[in-house]
Parts: C-alpha cells; structure tokens; sequence
C-alpha cells in the first residue's frame, strides 16, 4: 500500500539524478531492477556512474545539500525522497559493493 504519486515522485527524482550524474559518460545506462520476497518488495536503480564516495554519502539525503553546479539543483530532492520514504516505512541505501552506483529502496510487504 502507497500514495502512488508520491512513489512515482521517488523514482522520478532518482532516475533523474542518474541522468544528469551520468551525463559525460560516454557509456550511459540506467537499469531498474524489482525483485519481491516474503517480506520486502525492493527496488535497485543502478547507473553508469561511479560509485559515491562516504564523504558525498554521508551528506546525500541532507536538504539542500548538492553535488550539481550552482544554479542547477536545489538540493532537495533526495532530501524528499527520504521523506517520503520514510512516511512509506522504506529504507533507501547505497550499495557500496557494486561496482557502479546503485540505490536500493525496500519497502516493507503488507501481509493481508
């Protein structure tokens, strides 16, 4: 069970950020990965990106916080999607043994 709109806000906003992050890459992909298990339904955005750093992950889900050039990111977003994760009882984490960057969102399965 979820506020759809919100969700979509989700992963509008990380799709978008692997985007940009990937940008000068001259190899860009973006997957989207869902696997569902007796508990949790997760959801793995994975770029072409490098991995990101503690330093710049230890600030990410900061508000206002940004790695963008001035003027192109208010640094909000991610600071949102934590939110709204959060109002979801999801978790959202960077997987640091992947060898690029990847998020990974596991909401909790309602048992009905």
């Amino acid at each position: 069970l979820c506020d759809e709109v919100e969700i979509e806000q989700v992963f509008v906003n990380l799709i978008n950020n692997s985007i940009d992050a990937i940008s000068k890459n001259s190899d860009k992909w973006v997957q989207f990965y869902c696997t569902v298990d007796d508990c949790f339904v997760t959801i793995r955005i994975i770029d072409s990106g490098k991995v990101i750093s503690e330093e710049v992950e230890e600030k990410l889900f900061q508000p206002f916080f940004t790695t963008k050039p001035v003027g192109e990111g208010t640094g909000l977003g991610l600071s949102i999607v934590k939110g709204i994760l959060d109002q979801h009882k999801a978790t959202i984490q960077i997987l640091k043994d992947m060898p690029n960057t990847c998020f990974e969102i596991k909401f909790p399965k309602v048992q009905m």
